[in-house]
């Protein structure tokens, strides 16, 4: 189509459309993109005048280009680590994370309703039985009252909050933008879930790339659940400036990326309720798989503020914000 479109002019063709657009389908088809569009662009890589006629959008029109030529070679090439840009790992608030999440927060982040549907879908697609791990967890885990898991550990930034959790039986305080690497030993888990809690993480893919070292085996699940409502100084740019259906297209990548396979979207239970007002929830689950588990990449130096060089009171933010989080859709 860019081809025909452009008359043989990638530059042409990426000009014609939206970034957002062009960015939302390449994250949706890019485990696609390799088989049918390799062949195709073959001539093109290996002469290098694909990658150059990218670099000439750059040129022409300004850095935004640059990342959508790189989106793109992303979609061709795939691997850990290439999911996100540098620019959309950033976040408003940079400051140290311990700072934000060092006062409890016993409140909910999603309607009742929309909890309900949660709570239906982990009825539905978690085991019977076995270790469950809660990553990103706080003081309620939303699941089934009569689930006869093992045990439920629980990893968290907040330890009043994990204390209060009663479906917890362990729990860790563990910063994941700061050391991704779980604090939990290898084949431990037969299940893990992520609420409310993926576009916090700056280096999502490290994260996801270790939790398969910690999940059991191939079968073992991820169910990765969130909403429209976020708070907007520690949510990822990548994420924020992202549209609910990209936002989809971004977790199927980053667990295509990780390794996890079978990647099912659950739009049943994203529809919009009956009443007004609930909020809309998404939620992704997925398998460890057969795969080997790959290390995740070295982590590059950390952008926040160290704690002793903050120079504004950390509390400040804290009693500007609402408990409720910010919607970003």
């Amino acid at each position: 189509v860019f081809e025909q479109k452009a008359q043989g002019s990638p530059c042409m063709a990426l000009s014609a459309l939206s970034p957002a657009r062009v960015v939302g389908v390449l994250l949706i088809m890019a485990p696609a993109a390799e088989a049918f569009l390799a062949p195709a662009l073959a001539p093109r890589v290996a002469s290098g005048r694909l990658h150059t006629s990218l670099a000439d959008c750059t040129h022409k029109r300004g850095s935004g280009k640059l990342r959508m030529g790189r989106s793109l070679r992303m979609g061709l090439t795939g691997g850990i680590g290439e999911s996100l840009l540098d620019w959309e790992r950033e976040r408003d608030d940079e400051k140290d994370d311990g700072m934000f999440y060092d006062s409890p927060r016993l409140v909910y982040h999603q309607d009742h309703e929309s909890l309900g549907r949660l709570t239906s879908l982990y009825a539905q697609v978690l085991p019977a039985e076995g270790l469950l791990v809660d990553l990103m967890a706080s003081w309620t885990s939303h699941l089934p009252e009569k689930s006869r898991f093992s045990k439920v550990v629980g990893v968290g930034m907040n330890l009043a909050e994990l204390q209060s959790n009663p479906q917890l039986d362990e729990w860790r305080v563990h910063d994941l933008n700061a050391d991704p690497a779980l604090p939990l030993p290898e084949a431990h888990a037969d299940a893990v879930i992520i609420a409310a809690g993926l576009q916090y993480l700056t280096h999502p893919e490290h994260v996801l790339a270790d939790l398969r070292r910690v999940l059991r085996s191939e079968a073992s699940v991820l169910v990765v659940s969130w909403t429209d409502n976020f708070f907007a100084g520690k949510a990822i740019r990548g994420w924020k400036e992202r549209d609910s259906e990209s936002r989809v297209g971004l977790v199927l990548r980053l667990l295509a990326d990780a390794g996890f396979e079978n990647a099912t979207f659950h739009r049943e239970i994203s529809a919009d309720p009956v009443w007004t007002g609930a909020d809309k929830l998404y939620a992704v689950t997925a398998s460890r798989g057969l795969g080997p588990v790959v290390a995740p990449p070295a982590m590059p130096a950390s952008r926040g503020t160290p704690p002793q060089q903050a120079q504004e009171d950390p509390m400040k933010d804290l009693m500007q914000m609402s408990d409720v989080p910010t919607s970003g859709g």
